[in-house]
């Protein structure tokens, strides 16, 4: 097992990756001159802090357009089906809005909003993966959710209506740094063939780990077959250890709880998987989408289902992740799309901008993406939408991956200023180490709870 190494969130099939980006010269050239003249944090002084207080925009009269940039373009199936709704938006809606889409049609990475923010050349509304919003907020590109909502006739009843954890998940420092469109929360494959062959019974609701381990022993035939294969290293640790209640961050984002008991319960259980010989932990990921039969089990999302059919694997199961034989917990790792509005627009355009934000966050808008995509909603309104209820009656598959939203909770990372550092950087290679057996589980995840409380110590300072 010592050739292990570190697989990081990017290289889940293009989700977080980004092409080359459509803004112009004149606005990228000027927002990266700004950038190179001083620390990043510089746009705070630029385009107001985090902890400044921002004021509710008034909508405008007439006619107002906001530009629109994503970090997905639209050659990727989440990048084009928002240009496809915004579209929608742009005919249909009663506010005399326009969205501009044209900036949104190439993919625009973080550090180009955030350059174009700094040159006083932001766009006005933008889609970002939910792990991304405090590099935005922090150093001061992007507004206060709540101030820029605060007058819309629309945003108290959607915000109640949202499942929990989602909003929680993007506050940082009081304040809400983005609101969701749609998420993708983690469930467990399996290959009905492969359990049926070797006379296990289908998993059913409320398995759990004992139940999981059992059946990945009785199906697997090591090197040929594996019991398990999973990505990710952090975030399909973080969904074992969500079926305790457990997580790597306290619930006001504080403390890190990386070697708390349950946590050490999870690691050395997975590890128990790989000296067991039922999984072979990393680099060998996602086994199960090449139809080899590999894997019996896989611990993936719903984005990965047009994968397994293009592929012509049609004949998988999905269940909820085995949850702890004592504290059962229905859980999963889940991440997704949120959107921001940027500071330095005039206010008519963030009021505007704040239209289109929920307009992404409404049932239609949701449960159109989920359909197209196959996601999973972040609204009780949008999954019991009609025609979203109507398509999962011919999808049992990503049904599935919907009723784990409502059975239970998404086992979620908080948005946090250094994210990258804490989670590509410290948590993943150091799981990974814990995997290949170079550390125990004790001292590696003592050494990775140190690593990273001091990180978080850091990102605390933009708020105290």
């Amino acid at each position: 097992m010592g050739g292990l190494v570190p697989v990081y969130p990017v290289a889940r099939g293009g989700r977080g990756a980004a092409a080359g980006s459509g803004i112009s010269r004149r606005r990228l050239g000027g927002g990266l001159a700004a950038l190179g003249a001083g620390p990043l944090l510089g746009l705070v002084a630029a385009c107001g802090g985090a902890g400044e207080a921002d004021t509710a925009p008034a909508p405008a009269a007439g006619p107002v357009t906001v530009t629109y940039l994503s970090h997905l373009g639209e050659t990727h199936p989440e990048g084009k089906g928002y240009l496809d709704l915004l579209t929608e938006f742009n005919r249909t809606n009663q506010d005399k809005i326009t969205v501009a889409l044209e900036e949104g049609r190439p993919a625009t990475p973080y550090d180009k909003m955030l350059a174009l923010a700094a040159a006083g050349t932001p766009a006005d509304v933008a889609r970002i993966d939910s792990t991304r919003s405090a590099s935005l907020f922090v150093p001061g590109a992007t507004m206060d959710m709540e101030a820029v909502l605060k007058r819309d006739r629309d945003w108290a009843k959607q915000k109640a209506d949202m499942f929990p954890g989602h909003l929680e998940n993007q506050v940082w420092g009081g304040k809400l740094m983005s609101i969701a469109s749609y998420q993708a929360v983690q469930g467990m494959v399996y290959s009905p063939k492969l359990l049926s062959r070797a006379g296990v019974p289908l998993p059913k609701q409320g398995w759990t780990w004992t139940d999981f381990k059992e059946a990945a022993q009785k199906a697997s035939k090591p090197p040929e077959t594996w019991g398990l294969s999973f990505a990710w290293i952090m975030h399909h640790l973080l969904s074992w250890m969500g079926t305790m209640g457990a997580s790597y961050v306290s619930a006001d984002k504080r403390k890190m709880t990386v070697n708390t008991p349950e946590v050490q319960e999870t690691a050395e259980f997975v590890l128990g998987l790989i000296r067991g010989n039922l999984t072979a932990g990393m680099p060998n990921t996602e086994l199960f989408r090449k139809g080899t039969d590999e894997a019996v089990f896989e611990q993936n999302g719903p984005f990965r289902m047009p994968t397994y059919r293009q592929n012509g694997i049609t004949d998988f199961g999905v269940i909820h992740h085995p949850v702890h034989p004592q504290k059962k917990v229905v859980a999963g790792y889940a991440d997704g799309s949120e959107i921001v509005v940027f500071k330095g627009p005039p206010p008519a355009r963030q009021a505007a901008a704040g239209r289109v934000a929920l307009y992404l966050n409404g049932p239609y808008a949701q449960a159109q993406q989920c359909i197209r995509v196959t996601m999973v909603p972040v609204s009780k309104a949008a999954a019991n939408a009609k025609e979203l209820q109507d398509y999962l009656k011919t999808d049992p598959q990503h049904k599935a991956f919907v009723d784990v939203a409502f059975q239970g909770r998404s086992s979620r990372f908080p948005s946090l200023p250094s994210y990258q550092k804490i989670v590509n950087e410290t948590i993943t290679p150091g799981v990974a180490d814990i995997y290949a057996q170079k550390i125990s589980v004790r001292d590696g995840l003592t050494d990775i709870q140190q690593r990273t409380q001091v990180l978080l110590d850091e990102d605390l300072k933009s708020i105290s």
